[in-house]
């Protein structure tokens, strides 16, 4: 399945503060014990912040990981189903083969390619654990705004038409993460059984497949490929 690529993910821990907590009781008589808190209470409350900022982390983190997981597994099911629209509202490969083909593209012969490509190339699959890092969403972050700051810059060589399109592509559609989850997915096609990484990102409330890897590959190969007829 070449689709099913490796990579990296992230689940973002989100640090929430729970706020001050504070005591109940009669009115202070004097300024010094309005302005001071008793010592078991200054001892608590940073204790139970922390329990409560973990709570809530704790609880995020696992609402996002069934999202990603419930995105995930309607995209396996759209390739397994003969479904493209299930397909397309995870992954927007329309939007990359448009600019790959330019004003070539042609949506029916899109649609018919995919369906060969993706579909009927597994009888059964499993969506495994979680493989993911904190640390991968940061490095995720970092490369893709300095992959962004990159395109910026003038080429060595004078990019192509297709280059050009996928430029624009990846400065539409490219951005920083809010969260990344990859999950082990294991296929079984023809009896032989095969296990990747699979990559869900999610920016705003919106979860799709990881398309900007294979963006960002499509454009330095090009890249590559120019460098080299230059040179000859």
């Amino acid at each position: 399945m070449n689709h099913l690529k490796k990579g990296i993910c992230g689940i973002i821990v989100l640090t929430l503060c729970a706020g001050m907590l504070t005591g109940c009781g009669n009115k202070p008589e004097t300024a010094e014990t309005e302005s001071k808190p008793a010592a078991s209470e200054s001892a608590a409350a940073p204790a139970e912040t922390d329990a409560a900022a973990e709570s809530l982390s704790e609880v995020q983190e696992s609402a996002d990981e069934a999202a990603a997981k419930e995105k995930l597994t309607a995209f396996l099911e759209g390739c397994r189903n003969h479904d493209l629209d299930a397909i397309l509202s995870v992954a927007d490969y329309s939007g990359l083969y448009q600019a790959l083909e330019g004003d070539a593209f042609d949506e029916a012969q899109f649609r018919q390619e995919l369906e060969a490509m993706l579909c009927d190339s597994f009888e059964s699959y499993s969506v495994g654990e979680l493989t993911s890092s904190y640390q991968d969403l940061v490095t995720f972050n970092g490369n893709v705004s300095s992959f962004l700051k990159e395109m910026e810059e003038e080429p060595a060589v004078p990019d192509d038409e297709e280059t050009l399109r996928l430029i624009g592509y990846a400065k539409q559609t490219m951005k920083p993460a809010d969260n990344r989850c990859a999950f082990a997915v294991t296929v079984n096609a023809g009896g032989t059984e095969t296990t990747d990484d699979l990559v869900m990102l999610r920016c705003g409330d919106t979860w799709q497949l990881d398309l900007v890897t294979e963006t960002a590959t499509r454009i330095y190969q090009n890249r590559v490929y120019n460098a080299g007829q230059q040179q000859e």
